[in-house]
């Protein structure tokens, strides 16, 4: 059996998103590059689903209602340092597997951070921790309860440089 995406019928999404984002540069030094970023977004979205017996009316696959990230951040001379929490909500991986049930994927939420410093205009160094939470990614048929499967990546720690001529 070989199976594919294919664009679908209409399907309607609407939204809200705000956002917030501030240097703290009225604070003293070395305060004063302190900085925080926030943004949320909720999405509503609705699609027929058909197949060859029924139509099925969900959500959109992949969207998650609720969506929200928060960084602060440090940046002074030649220092930045990041730290940044994304969260995403529960949201329709499929409407119907191969056995014709809706595939879902639990909500989840990564913590990211970041050093960096920049020896001078051609070359800087960098540090970065990947999902330092340890958050795994966990997938259920129908209901929570049927899980499916549990993607676990772990932690990632990246260091390196940059040059430029």
């Amino acid at each position: 059996n070989v199976s594919s995406r294919i664009n679908g019928g209409e399907a309607e999404i609407t939204g809200l998103e705000i956002g917030y984002s501030q240097v703290f540069d009225m604070l003293p030094a070395p305060f004063d590059g302190l900085g925080l970023q926030a943004n949320y977004t909720n999405i509503d979205s609705n699609a027929d689903f058909s197949s060859e017996n029924s139509t099925v009316s969900n959500s959109v696959e992949g969207l998650s209602k609720h969506n929200a990230n928060l960084v602060a951040f440090w940046e002074k001379e030649a220092w930045s340092v990041r730290a940044g929490y994304n969260y995403r909500s529960e949201y329709l991986d499929t409407i119907s597997d191969t056995l014709g049930n809706p595939r879902s994927t639990k909500a989840f939420g990564t913590l990211d951070m970041q050093v960096s410093y920049e020896w001078n205009e051609s070359l800087s160094f960098f540090a970065e921790g990947l999902n330092l939470n340890g958050a795994h990614v966990e997938k259920y048929i129908v209901e929570e309860s049927r899980l499916r499967e549990i993607q676990e990546f772990g932690s990632r720690y990246i260091v390196g440089f940059r040059f430029n001529m």
